[in-house]
């Protein structure tokens, strides 16, 4: 029998948009993931949901009691993503300041088993704010972190949102997108592919991937309240320049290993809601931060 020898207190804040069969897995692998852990874990999982129509079904199912996790279901309008996390933080009064690690994600993902023994024995910095974990896509056969390796240039910014605000241009870019991830599909994996999150080198970066963003005490001092307005998209960036406006780092640790279900809320997502999403976090990211 394995000692565990000190608590680690965690939350996560959890957005489920029409995806219940994949919020249920990401429940029971979080519970495995708790069993594995050489380290006591308290962990407090919110399951905020915004879905259309609600599914009362699967809704009992995320009530149910799980071994070693404490989950708070919260029905929600659908408010985007950010926006949705923090009405909840100030509707329940949620006091992240309790926590070691606030995680804020999608539920279209599992958690290895290894996730918290990994967790639990990383050497906390107070000057790091963000982990990006390896967030792995078996579509991609590739790591979906880093995001942004390094912190991008106003005029790439505003190329983006030139591109983004015409319909014509956005097909394009579609396109182009579309080829270049058909080209990966096939190109030979790399030895990290075959063996996702066996990496050891841990690195900062200027930003991690958003379905998946762990958030240390020192970023929860100066950030609680995660008051991003933008429907969608553009969460990284915001992240990261709060990160940055703070002296605070983000750093790459690809042993904290996740798998990806392939983003399945934002799959459905229309064209034109889509660009319209992202030109308007484009907007918000230019109009507050000095690039």
């Amino acid at each position: 029998m394995v000692t565990k020898y000190f608590m680690m207190k965690v939350c996560i804040l959890s957005v489920c948009h029409n995806s219940y069969v994949e919020a249920e897995r990401f429940l029971d692998s979080i519970v495995d993931a708790i069993k594995e852990a050489e380290t006591l874990v308290s962990l407090d999982l919110y399951i905020i949901d915004n879905s259309s129509p609600f599914n009362h079904l699967y809704i009992e199912k995320l009530k149910k009691q799980r071994s070693g996790l404490s989950v708070t279901y919260i029905a929600s309008d659908n408010l985007g993503y950010f926006p949705s996390v923090s009405a909840a933080i100030r509707k329940y009064n949620i006091a992240l300041s309790d926590y070691d690690y606030v995680c804020i994600s999608n539920v279209d993902l599992r958690l290895s088993k290894s996730f918290f023994g990994v967790l639990s024995g990383i050497n906390p910095e107070l000057n790091v704010g963000v982990y990006a974990p390896s967030i792995f896509s078996a579509q991609l056969n590739a790591d979906r972190n880093p995001k942004i390796v390094h912190r991008p240039s106003a005029f790439k910014l505003k190329i983006n949102k030139f591109l983004f605000s015409s319909r014509f241009r956005y097909r394009l870019l579609k396109s182009v997108n579309s080829f270049r991830l058909r080209l990966r599909q096939f190109l030979k994996p790399n030895p990290d592919s075959k063996q996702p999150g066996s990496s050891k080198f841990y690195r900062e970066i200027y930003a991690s991937h958003g379905s998946f963003i762990l958030f240390t005490r020192s970023f929860i001092a100066i950030e609680s309240k995660f008051a991003y307005p933008v429907f969608l998209f553009g969460e990284e960036i915001y992240v990261a320049e709060i990160a940055r406006n703070n002296q605070l780092k983000v750093k790459y640790v690809p042993e904290l290993l996740i798998f990806d279900s392939e983003h399945v809320s934002t799959s459905t997502m229309g064209n034109s809601f889509y660009r319209q999403s992202n030109l308007k976090a484009l907007s918000y990211i230019l109009s507050n931060f000095k690039f």
